[in-house]
């Protein structure tokens, strides 16, 4: 191995090491925002799921989510609990039911969005719109070359 090839060895690891700390960070001040609002990050992730999705059955939601129905299940009975979902009957399949966000969900939702925001505003402070496209674009590149990598990788995110 060529000096060339050892020194660019070392600059992949050392970006990928950088990336994935600032993953760390960034998620590390989101989480200790949302925590004083008693959500989990699983739980906040199915709450968006629904909210995005219309009419949506624990089934469609357990494979949207890539999760166990069993989980699901665990899961929503919280978010019900909490005030932020509600399950219904479905009107054409009894046996089924509909997840709706309720008002105190989608606040929760709007408050976690202001929170995320000002996370993302504060890792992209002093970025210009330049740079902050060109990162974007660097890590569409490196999406792109990790997806082509396998069929694991290859499902849409």
């Amino acid at each position: 191995m060529n000096n060339l090839d050892k020194d660019y060895k070392d600059r992949c690891r050392r970006g990928m090491h950088i990336f994935m700390k600032c993953n760390r960070l960034h998620r590390a001040l989101v989480e200790s925002s949302v925590k004083e609002l008693e959500l989990h990050r699983s739980q906040h992730s199915m709450l968006l799921a629904i909210n995005f999705a219309d009419n949506i059955s624990q089934k469609e939601l357990s494979k949207k989510m890539e999760i166990s129905p069993a989980a699901v299940t665990v899961t929503l009975k919280r978010l019900e609990a909490q005030g932020y979902i509600q399950r219904q009957q479905r009107e054409d399949d009894t046996r089924m039911n509909s997840i709706y966000v309720t008002d105190k969900g989608r606040d929760i939702i709007e408050r976690t969005g202001e929170i995320f925001d000002a996370a993302d505003q504060r890792a992209f402070k002093d970025f210009s719109v330049k740079e902050l496209d060109q990162f974007i674009g660097y890590l569409q590149r490196i999406s792109y070359n990790l997806k082509s990598v396998g069929s694991y990788l290859n499902r849409e995110e």
